[in-house]
């Protein structure tokens, strides 16, 4: 699978239809910067989103996992598509054990912030897991108020310590908007299984500099289902 050609598939769907990126966001409730990510190849839709847009254009869904129309063996495609699923929600296709029989389980991780929106997932087994977060928004008061420099924290609390799992750092002069845009986190094989990390809390830290010399910060609680 080539995740340039199917972003270079759903720009062409955009296109074809004459729609603008905030078009095809608002008509699927995303932001723009979302549609501009898939379209970058930095990020896909999820699943879901992938089967609703195959629809409202007529394009199948192994055309669009595909990126671009075939024909072939039905069978072998479904095989193919069922493989593909589990990438295109995750980013990535993580082999946790390789005992066939240990079955790879996802969950969404979301925040209930109210100054932010988080989307996320978390795919995981009995012994591993791993974790993608591509889509912070800010939605507070401030949210044209330009900084200079940024750090964006990905940890999990401990009892004695919280532990830095990933972090992105930027400077130059922009809004919180523009810089969470630039953010995505991918953690492979992160060395706790899903039943612990239940247990504990993760959470994004964001630093932010004024040209002024004030230092902001912003703490997102995440959550996730509880039956992970």
């Amino acid at each position: 699978m080539n995740n340039n050609r199917i972003s270079e598939f759903i720009k062409k769907i955009r296109k074809d239809n004459n729609l603008t990126q905030k078009d095809l966001a608002d008509k699927y409730n995303v932001t723009y910067q979302a549609v501009s990510k898939w379209e970058n190849g930095k990020n896909l839709p999820d699943i879901e989103l992938l089967k609703q847009m195959s629809k409202d254009y007529n394009v199948s869904l192994d055309d669009l996992l595909d990126g671009h129309f075939r024909r072939g063996n039905k069978y072998l495609i479904f095989i193919v598509v069922l493989l593909l699923i589990g990438f295109l929600i995750t980013g990535t296709i993580i082999f946790m054990n390789r005992n066939k029989d240990e079955n790879i389980k996802l969950e969404e991780i979301t925040t209930m912030c109210q100054d932010f929106t988080v989307k996320g997932t978390i795919a995981y087994n009995n012994n591993n897991m791993s974790l993608q977060i591509s889509d912070i928004n800010y939605c507070g008061d401030d949210f044209k108020d330009k900084y200079t420099e940024f750090e964006c924290i990905l940890y999990e609390s401990g009892e004695t310590q919280d532990t830095k799992i990933a972090h992105f750092e930027y400077k130059d002069e922009t809004t919180l908007e523009d810089f969470l845009s630039k953010v995505s986190f991918k953690v492979d094989n992160y060395k706790k299984t899903c039943n612990i990390l239940k247990d504990n809390t993760l959470y994004i830290k964001i630093k932010a500099k004024t040209n002024r010399g004030i230092d902001i910060t912003h703490e997102i609680p995440l959550t996730f289902e509880d039956n992970c």
